[in-house]
């Protein structure tokens, strides 16, 4: 058989390393004429543990990865349902590209204390509901990228909260950051 250049393939690492150590086990080791020293067996019990280990820390990385998704989608589902109430034009059913994109941004400073905070922002700040839908309804912020997306009152949020790291850690112009600066009171 020959393989075109270019052709994608997928490699399946642990069905092959699998498969050698039965090769090599059932050939060399079990139907070997000659009794298999214990090396030569404690180098087949460490292919074994090295499969086991690679499952470990690949289920630890995937635990990891998936308690960080669900981190960023419980700010993502505060952020939108906040924005609905603000806008309700937003249309909760299309991915915010936007609103993960900053939330991974901040990622590293969301704090379970600070997700306490946003969880009760308009109930906690009664007048912010009302005073957030007049300044986006209005040219204070004059990106249409960030004012359409959810993530428009957790950069409000994180604006008033996180102070300094929002300014540090925005991703978008100064121009932007300036009018929610500006929104919040903030400079």
């Amino acid at each position: 058989i020959i393989i075109p250049d270019g052709t994608p393939c997928e490699i399946q690492i642990r069905t092959l390393l699998q498969h050698a150590y039965a090769e090599v086990s059932h050939d060399s080791v079990y139907k070997c004429k000659a009794k298999p020293s214990s090396e030569i067996k404690r180098r087949m019990a460490r292919t074994i543990a090295l499969m086991e280990s690679t499952d470990e820390l690949f289920l630890l990385a995937k635990n990891e990865l998936n308690k960080s998704n669900e981190k960023i989608e419980q700010w993502a589902t505060y952020s939108i349902s906040m924005c609905h109430k603000i806008n309700p034009s937003y249309d909760e059913k299309i991915k915010d590209k936007i609103l993960y994109h900053i939330i991974n941004v901040y990622f590293d400073v969301l704090t379970d204390q600070l997700i306490e905070k946003y969880a009760t922002y308009f109930e906690d700040n009664e007048d912010y509901e009302q005073y957030f839908t007049e300044r986006l309804s209005s040219d204070y912020i004059s990106g249409f990228y960030i004012k359409q997306s959810a993530a428009i009152i957790f950069c409000l949020f994180m604006a008033e909260k996180r102070t300094q790291i929002f300014k540090s850690k925005w991703p978008f112009s100064e121009n932007d950051l300036n009018e929610i600066m500006l929104i919040m009171g903030k400079q």
